[in-house]
């Protein structure tokens, strides 16, 4: 949990200092794009990706 919270706060940094006038046009947020679409070809799911099962009693 604290290191998506830690890229969430890089990307939120990032995201206020960025000079790119567009996000398509921000080498970063495209990387971003680029794993996050190749994470869907392999079959992940990014809503499922670090979710946690409930717990069983």
């Amino acid at each position: 949990m604290i290191r998506q919270l830690e890229a969430l706060r890089h990307g939120l940094r990032h995201a206020a200092a960025c000079p790119a006038p567009s996000h398509m046009e921000c080498p970063s947020f495209r990387r971003l794009m680029k794993s996050a679409r190749a994470n869907l070809e392999r079959g992940g799911s990014p809503r499922n990706r670090f979710r946690r099962a409930s717990p069983q009693y």
